[in-house]
């Protein structure tokens, strides 16, 4: 099992982020400015730690607001046959399995569909979207066969990045997944050890993935200053991943710097930020994802166990690195579709809200008195 607190001890080289500064910057300022620019580090500066751990231990679903810099929450619903149902109808359409897709051989209808789900998203009020799912097929008995396209990784991959290009067209980040080498879902929880030389990782298992990181870019028009100026930039297609279940030979793939770093970001330059599969269990250690480069937790506190770390520099500069990961991100995507930089995003009760509730209040004083008032005169008679 990891140890956070070793970890820890072994880095104590690494200094304290700043957190919680006032710098006076919101997400909104950063939309189309490059991930390196000097502007990040002065906005996650005003994130406190606090936020951070809130955030990042509670990601089911969502990626969560951030009060300080005006984080909006955003809503990321499942699903690789599209904005289908976890708990009842979202009314949108439910799409043919991906191996239907992938039979197509159609990379133009692929980058349709991925349209049509983004404009999906828009109307539903989403942001994100798990999926699409990509591993290759290694057996016919795979459990999730049905949501992976092939057992060509080329053809796969071709098809996955059209997808993946369509909806960033209309601001929606897709998460590929399940990165990587997942194909069982009996026990899939139960330390699955996934055996398989580089060179086939490589070549067919980590092919359809890079395909997608590799898409390319899309066209993004925002509002780039307080006079309403209309600018266009290019960003990269792919900006989110979902890591997987399985250990890749004795370590959990979410946790190894190999995978989630070596390849995903320094080969490939992935500029996104990586979530897990639904994390529940003691062995996706949290700590060891954010060391590895997984950025977020699909997960819900309320019956999650908590972050071991939160205190040490090692662990802070590591959660602060994947709050700005998810920050770029939901900065450049349809959540901040029409809001203009200056703007500044707060929580609480808007004014119609304040009215309606006081005059619910008002009304129900008035049913119970009238209420009174006929009991007694019924007692009095």
């Amino acid at each position: 099992m990891f140890d956070s607190k070793a970890y820890a001890s072994e880095h104590s080289d690494v200094e304290m982020p700043t957190t919680g500064a006032s710098n006076g910057l919101q997400l909104i300022d950063l939309r189309g400015v490059p991930k390196d620019d000097p502007l990040w580090d002065q906005l996650i500066d005003q994130v406190t730690i606090d936020e951070m751990v809130a955030v990042l231990n509670d990601g089911a679903y969502n990626t969560a607001e951030i009060p300080s810099i005006g984080k909006p929450k955003t809503s990321d619903p499942d699903g690789p046959a599209g904005f289908t149902s976890l708990m009842g109808s979202t009314g949108n359409c439910a799409w043919c399995s991906e191996v239907v897709m992938a039979q197509t051989w159609n990379k133009e209808l692929m980058f349709r569909v991925g349209q049509m789900i983004g404009q999906e998203a828009l109307a539903s009020g989403y942001n994100g979207w798990y999926a699409p799912a990509m591993n290759t097929h290694r057996s016919p008995f795979a459990g999730r066969n049905f949501e992976y396209y092939s057992e060509d990784p080329v053809l796969g991959g071709e098809i996955a990045a059209q997808v993946v290009r369509g909806a960033a067209s209309n601001g929606c980040y897709a998460y590929i997944k399940h990165f990587a080498l997942n194909d069982q879902e009996t026990n899939r929880t139960a330390h699955i050890m996934t055996w398989a030389t580089e060179q086939t990782i490589r070549e067919c298992y980590l092919r359809p993935f890079e395909y997608c990181v590799k898409a390319g870019t899309i066209e993004m028009k925002y509002i780039s200053d307080d006079q309403g100026t209309i600018s266009t930039t290019e960003m990269p297609a792919c900006m989110a991943v979902m890591s997987s279940f399985n250990y890749i030979g004795t370590e959990w793939a979410g946790g190894r710097p190999s995978l989630m770093t070596g390849i995903l970001r320094e080969e490939w330059g992935f500029q996104g930020f990586a979530i897990t599969d639904f994390n529940l269990y003691d062995y996706m250690n949290k700590n060891q994802g954010f060391y590895a480069g997984t950025d977020h937790m699909l997960t819900m506190a309320a019956i999650s166990t908590p972050i071991e770390d939160t205190t040490s520099p090692a662990a802070v500069a590591a959660m602060r690195n994947s709050i700005k990961n998810i920050c770029f991100v939901v900065a450049n995507s349809n959540a901040m579709n029409g809001v203009a930089p200056g703007t500044v995003i707060s929580y609480g009760l808007a004014p119609w809200q304040m009215v309606l509730y006081a005059a619910s209040a008002v009304i129900g004083l008035g049913v119970v008195f009238g209420f009174f008032k006929w009991w007694k005169s019924g007692k009095e008679a």
